[in-house]
């Protein structure tokens, strides 16, 4: 499973990267949330802001799934990419989503992301550094996930979505980074650099 990581680092720093843009706009949204007007428009962009990332991140998922050798793993991130595009697709045709609506799925994707990933650090406790990032990436989705369903002011809630996306996008970029580092030891060892 971690020679799948390895090979394909650049994957969670696509996505770092876009959660990373993402959270910045989200908290320059929610410190722009004074009058009604606003807010409404707030609301509408981060339906939109949500929907692009959740393009973003299935295209990276479904190209995950074409290069990974196992099928168990092709399987799951086929499924996963599938799910995320689906959402992206709701969110930009649906006329009648709310935002709230919009905060919870964004609050059981944290939380199915969190188990996904205490699982994977399971998976991958002879590999230390790994095996914390992502558990610390889990941590994070699930705090995150029981901030934003307790909040009720969609300030707040955009501040939090914000936070926990620029959180979770810097923790990824330094997974992929930490990958990175591995790929090229590996292909300095053999002799390929």
């Amino acid at each position: 499973m971690l020679e799948d990581f390895i090979r394909y680092w650049w994957v969670p720093l696509f996505r770092g990267a876009a959660l990373i843009a993402f959270g910045g706009l989200a908290l320059f949204l929610a410190n722009n949330m004074q009058l009604p007007f606003s807010s409404a428009m707030v609301r509408v962009s981060i339906v939109m802001l949500l929907a692009l990332y959740l393009g973003v991140s299935a295209t990276l998922t479904m190209v995950t799934a074409m290069l990974v050798r196992h099928d168990s793993h092709r399987w799951i991130a086929i499924a996963s990419g599938l799910l995320l595009l689906g959402l992206g697709m709701a969110l930009v045709a649906s006329r009648a989503l709310r935002y709230e609506t919009v905060i919870m799925l964004t609050v059981i994707h944290a939380l199915v992301n969190g188990i996904g990933e205490a699982r994977i650090a399971l998976a991958l406790k002879h590999h230390i550094k790994e095996s914390i990032t992502l558990g610390v990436m889990a941590a994070l989705s699930m705090i995150a996930a029981l901030t934003m369903a307790g909040l009720r002011n969609s300030g707040h809630v955009t501040l939090a979505l914000g936070l926990y996306a620029l959180l979770y996008g810097f923790c990824l970029a330094y997974f992929a980074w930490h990958l990175h580092v591995q790929a090229h030891a590996i292909h300095n060892k053999a002799g390929l650099v």
